[in-house]
This record gives C-alpha cells, structure tokens and sequence, in this order.
C-alpha cells in the first residue's frame, strides 16, 4: 500500500531561478521512481527564526519498502537547493530532518 510521503523545499530568495529548476528536476526524479508528485507553495515559520519562511511543499505516494528510494531522492533536492536543513515525512508517518550544507 502506498502512503503519502512529503519534502519542504525552503526558497533560497538569492537563487530564485536555480532554485526553481531545481524543483522541476526534483519532481522529474519523482515522475521517474514513483509516477508523479504534487507540489504548491507553503509558508514556514520556526521557533529559533520569526520569519516567516516561503517554501515548496512536494508531495508523492509511495510504499514503504521504497522509503531509501524517496530519501534518495530528497538528498538529492537538498544537496540541488543546498539547504541547511530538509525536512521529510516518510511513507510510515516518521518526520525526518536531514541535515546538509547551505549554499553561501
């Protein structure tokens, strides 16, 4: 059975147009593995930081047993992005944040 899974692409505001094609390829990746994804623009908001946060929310079902395939695919779109910090929900529920290097 197939879940909802889900990645929340910060905007990098100084990379407006990479970033935007960064948001085709990763869902290219998705059509690809897992045969579409949904994807709209969400606001975000922290504890640590007041600001309010625009970013791209992309969603797409998959199995469980595919799970390393989706992480795959949503460390790829950090590393595309280069975010600090990316957050995940897995097929099982499981709210991830995968950490990596922010663009300078």
């Amino acid at each position: 059975m197939k879940k909802i899974a889900f990645m929340i692409l910060p905007r990098q505001d100084k990379f407006e147009d990479a970033f935007l094609q960064s948001v085709r390829i990763v869902c290219d990746q998705l059509l690809l593995h897992f045969d579409g994804c949904t994807y709209y623009e969400v606001k975000g908001r922290s504890v640590t930081d007041p600001r309010t946060l625009s970013c791209v929310k992309i969603e797409v079902a998959v199995a469980e047993k595919d799970t390393k395939k989706f992480l795959s695919v949503c460390e790829f779109a950090q590393l595309a992005i280069g975010c600090k910090q990316l957050m995940v929900q897995l097929p099982s529920g499981e709210i991830q944040f995968l950490e990596g290097k922010e663009n300078d």
